[in-house]
């Protein structure tokens, strides 16, 4: 075994050692075959897939902040606590310097002369709905009145009831 110091490696096997470089080997062979042809088809690939990606994911992007935004509509505010129980004092006044609207859902039976009907009853303050608009048919939009009751035409027919009664 002989070791060689660094004085002895002449220019020539320096030359021979940077022109082995495995890096610069396959920069050299991808060249010449992309200059023959034969790699422009998975250079085209490659640029397609890469180009999907950021496509799809622009669109996944955008689609979320389409689906944040309907589902903010939808609920007509941005947050919902929702309890099966009252909620309690100190919550509703650390709730107090936001703007915030309670409504109160339950499930009854509905009387009339005519019928009864299990019917999903929804208590509102003025303030609802935070966010989007509630649109009335006829194309009546507004905010709720004290003492209103707002009834689904399927239910009317049902208790045999008109608006007025």
């Amino acid at each position: 075994m002989s070791a060689v110091s660094s004085s002895e490696v002449t220019s020539s096997d320096q030359r021979g050692l940077k022109q082995h470089s495995p890096n610069k080997s396959l920069v050299r062979w991808s060249l010449g075959e992309i200059r023959q042809g034969n790699l422009w088809p998975i250079s085209v690939a490659l640029v397609l897939v890469i180009a999907s990606i950021f496509a799809l994911s622009a669109l996944a992007s955008r689609m979320e902040q389409v689906i944040v935004k309907q589902g903010k509509d939808a609920l007509t505010a941005d947050a919902v606590f929702v309890s099966a129980n009252p909620l309690s004092d100190s919550l509703l006044k650390s709730t107090e310097q936001l703007e915030r609207s309670v409504m109160t859902r339950f499930s009854t039976m509905a009387f009339s002369d005519n019928g009864m009907q299990l019917v999903s009853v929804r208590g509102v303050d003025e303030s609802y709905p935070l966010m989007g608009e509630l649109v009335l048919d006829g194309n009546e939009s507004g905010r709720v009145k004290p003492n209103q009751l707002w009834l689904d035409e399927r239910i009317m027919a049902q208790l045999e009831v008109n608006k007025g009664d």
